[in-house]
């Protein structure tokens, strides 16, 4: 039923544009190979990537249910996805107080050379 809605929308849309002075979008751009292709390229890529989040949450699901159910589980796996969520807000935080450039720096310093942890053994 809504792809038939959809249809007769898309029908009616373009034969009001074409009978328009200065339409909305020129329908002319569709006869450009160039156009065309880059429109092809644009809805492929957008597939792949709703199909990649679509397989990737499916995937979480199926692997968190296992997870949940198996004996060895660990009621500590949210705070992980929770910690998560804190840092990106963190950076945010920084990002608009010391700007880019500064938060950028650090990033790629602790990506290059990462902080060591200190422990009892290091110290003696």
């Amino acid at each position: 039923m809504s792809i038939a809605v959809g249809l007769v929308a898309g029908v009616a849309f373009v034969r009001r544009q074409r009978r328009l002075a200065s339409p909305l979008i020129d329908l002319g751009l569709f006869r450009a190979r160039a156009f065309s292709a880059a429109l092809v390229a644009y809805l492929l890529a957008t597939f792949v990537t709703f199909g990649s989040y679509v397989f990737i949450a499916q995937y979480f699901l199926y692997f968190t249910v296992l997870v949940l159910w198996s004996p060895g589980y660990s009621p500590l796996w949210p705070l992980l996805l929770l910690a998560s969520l804190v840092v990106v807000v963190g950076v945010g935080l920084l990002w608009a107080r010391f700007g880019s450039n500064d938060v950028f720096s650090v990033g790629y310093r602790w990506l290059v050379a990462p902080p060591r942890p200190t422990t009892a053994s290091s110290r003696s």
